[in-house]
């Protein structure tokens, strides 16, 4: 039996009131959550671009790593 399996058929039930009780504080972390991802959106959106040229190793989707370029330096 799958894990899913087993939390589908145990899983509490409770009333409206015990229900909001749990999830108010849940989408508190959520909205936080939430504003963080959007944060690193924005980051993520404003660096510089990078010229493309032809011959930049014949990858122009090569995925370089920040960690590669401290341990060659």
């Amino acid at each position: 039996m799958a894990a899913h399996d087993d939390q589908t058929k145990n899983h509490p039930v409770v009333s409206h009131e015990e229900w909001l009780e749990a999830r108010c504080p849940l989408l508190e972390q959520e909205k936080v959550f939430t504003r963080q991802c959007d944060e690193m959106s924005h980051l993520q959106r404003s660096l510089p671009w990078e010229r493309v040229t032809k011959d930049q190793d014949g990858a122009v989707f090569h995925t370089y790593s920040c960690y590669d370029r401290a341990t060659t330096s």
